[in-house]
C-alpha cells in the first residue's frame, strides 16, 4: 500500500484520491479531489456533468499522533446536464460549508464522554460552539429514535434546575434508562410522554413516585391501567418530620416553663436518636437521655412507637401482612394525640393503596434519584446553563456515558 492510500485510509477520506502529502510548520497538509469519472451531481446523482471550474477548501482533520492535519479539497462547480442545475461538488467525509470532517467532529462529541465539552474542544482543535452543536444534534438524533414500546415499571420524580425551574424525569427501572425529560412537574409535562408511549404498544404496569398530588392524578388519568406505588423513602421521611415536629413543639413549651434545664436539654441532644427505631436501646448517655425523655412525654412515646411500627410495615412483602401492619400502625398514629400526627395519619390513610402496592411490585424512586444526584453533579459542573433544551438532552446522555 503506496503513502497516498495510507493517508486515505488513516483519515478516512472516502471517494476520493490523495494526490500528495507535505509536512510544514503547521501540520500536515494533504491534497484530495475526486477522480474525474466519480464526479457527480449532489442533486440528482448523474455523472453527465460538465466542469465549470473549481475552488481549494481548507479543512481541518482529525490529527495522525501530535501531529495537526489539514486537507487541500478541491471542490468543482459543476453543470449537470439531467436537471439542469450548476451545484458545488460534495464530499463524504465533510459537511457542505464546514471547516472540519465529520470524523473529527465526531472523535470530539465521543471525547465529551469522559472530558468536558472546553476539555474535548481544545483537544481535537476545535471551537466551543462548534462541538456543542455536534453534541447537540447527536444527541437530539438519539432522543428521536427512542424505543418506548418495551416500558413496563417506571419511576417519576422531579428536579430542581435552577431558581423556579423544575424538570419532570422518568426513568426506565428495568433498564435503568432515562427515558423522559420535560420541563415543570405537572400533569403537562407527562402528557405528551404517556400518548407516545401508548402510540408504541407500552403496556406499563407500575410508576414509583413521592407522594406529588400532580404526578398522581397525572398518571391516574393519563394511563389509568399503571399502577402507582408511593416510594417508601418519602413516606418514613414524612414520618420522621412528624416526630420530630412534635419533639420541638414539647421542647419549646418546656422553654415557656421555669421547669428542669436538664430536660429541655435531653429533648434537643436526643433529636437524631430519636429517629431510628433502635434509639431506646441506644447504649450510654444518649440512650439514657431518650428513656428519660420517652418516660416523661407520654405523646412521645407513643409517636416513637408508631413510627418505629410503621418502619416496618413499609418493608413487607406479604400483602396480608403488609395490610394488618399498616392498619395496626394506622391506629397508633392517630392515637398519639398530637395535631402533626393527625395530618400524618390523614396522609398516610389517602396513600394506602399507593404503599401497599408495594408489595406486589416491589419498586421504589432509589434509582432514579442517583440519577438525580449525577444530574446535579453536571449541572454544579457546568455553573449554569442559558440554554435549557441542552439541560433536558444533557439528561438523556447519561445513558450512553457521557460525563
Amino acid at each position: 500500500m503506496g503513502e497516498n492510500a495510507l493517508l486515505a485510509q488513516l483519515l478516512d477520506l472516502r471517494g476520493v484520491e490523495v494526490l500528495w502529502s507535505s509536512r510544514g510548520d503547521e501540520g500536515l497538509v494533504v491534497r484530495v479531489e475526486t477522480p474525474r469519472e466519480q464526479v457527480c451531481c449532489p442533486c440528482c446523482g448523474s455523472r453527465d456533468v460538465r466542469l465549470q471550474g473549481a475552488k481549494t477548501r481548507r479543512v481541518q482533520a482529525q490529527p495522525l499522533g501530535d501531529t495537526p492535519v489539514w486537507l487541500s479539497v478541491r471542490a468543482r462547480r459543476m453543470e449537470c446536464r439531467s436537471c439542469g442545475r450548476h451545484p458545488m461538488e460534495r464530499f463524504d467525509f465533510v459537511a457542505p460549508r464546514a471547516r472540519h470532517t465529520r470524523e473529527l467532529l465526531a472523535q470530539g462529541v465521543r471525547d465529551c464522554r469522559v472530558m468536558t465539552i472546553k476539555e474535548a474542544a481544545a483537544r481535537a482543535g476545535l471551537s466551543w460552539h462548534t462541538l456543542h452543536g455536534g453534541l447537540e444534534r447527536e444527541l437530539e438524533a438519539e432522543v428521536a429514535g427512542q424505543d418506548l414500546s418495551g416500558l413496563r415499571l417506571l419511576a417519576v420524580d422531579e428536579l430542581h434546575v435552577c431558581h423556579g425551574v423544575y424538570m419532570t424525569v422518568v426513568l426506565d427501572l428495568e433498564t435503568h434508562e432515562v427515558v423522559h425529560v420535560a420541563r415543570d412537574r405537572n400533569a403537562e409535562a407527562l402528557s405528551g410522554f404517556f400518548a407516545e408511549a401508548a402510540r408504541q404498544g407500552a403496556r406499563i404496569e407500575a410508576v414509583a413516585m413521592d407522594m406529588s398530588a400532580a404526578y398522581r392524578s397525572a398518571v391516574s388519568s393519563l394511563c389509568p391501567e399503571a399502577t402507582v406505588v408511593l416510594d417508601r423513602f418519602h413516606l418514613v421521611q414524612r414520618a420522621n418530620q412528624a416526630l420530630d415536629s412534635l419533639r420541638r413543639s414539647l421542647w419549646r413549651q418546656e422553654g415557656g416553663k421555669a421547669g428542669d434545664e436538664a430536660l429541655r436539654r435531653d429533648l434537643g441532644a436526643v433529636r437524631h436518636v430519636l429517629l431510628r427505631s433502635e434509639g431506646d436501646t441506644t447504649p450510654g448517655p444518649l440512650g439514657e437521655a431518650l428513656r428519660g425523655v420517652l418516660g416523661r412525654f407520654p405523646a412521645l412515646a407513643r409517636g416513637f412507637e408508631a413510627l418505629r411500627s410503621f418502619r416496618t410495615a413499609v418493608c413487607l412483602t406479604d400483602l396480608s401482612a403488609a395490610e394488618a401492619a399498616f392498619d395496626a400502625c394506622l391506629e397508633l398514629v392517630r392515637g398519639v394525640g398530637a395535631r402533626c400526627f393527625d395530618a400524618l395519619g390523614r396522609t398516610l390513610a389517602r396513600c394506602r393503596e399507593g404503599v401497599l402496592a408495594f408489595c406486589k411490585y416491589q419498586i421504589t424512586t432509589g434509582p432514579l434519584e442517583g440519577k438525580n444526584n449525577r444530574f446535579r453533579s453536571l449541572l454544579r459542573r457546568g455553573y449554569g446553563y442559558r440554554n435549557l433544551d441542552f439541560v433536558r438532552l444533557l439528561f438523556f446522555s447519561t445513558n450512553r456515558g457521557y460525563t
